[in-house]
């Protein structure tokens, strides 16, 4: 679920970003004179930026994730020393 959403969120910037961009550059004055284009452009800007936030979101809780599997894995390997250290193997001389 987390991916489609991430891939959703991409999608909409860059359909913001581009729609945008495209109409600051060709349709200015268009945008000027419509008030429909210029609620589809304030509509345009506030979904760009929920979708960055959104993005910024998901990739905040999936580097809070990998970092607390890291810490996991240190753990263990912490613990397998320890004990190692505590009842070391024995040596067939």
């Amino acid at each position: 679920m987390r991916q489609l959403l991430f891939i959703f969120c991409i999608t909409v910037s860059v359909l913001s970003a581009s729609w945008i961009i495209f109409s600051l550059l060709y349709d200015i004055n268009l945008l000027f004179a419509e008030f429909l284009f210029q609620f589809i452009f304030v509509l345009s800007c506030l979904s760009l930026s929920i979708a960055i936030l959104f993005s910024h979101e998901i990739l905040a809780d999936v580097e809070s994730e990998v970092i607390e599997d890291k810490e996991k894995q240190k753990s263990i390997r912490d613990y397998y020393l320890y004990s190692q250290l505590l009842d070391p193997p024995e040596m067939n001389n």
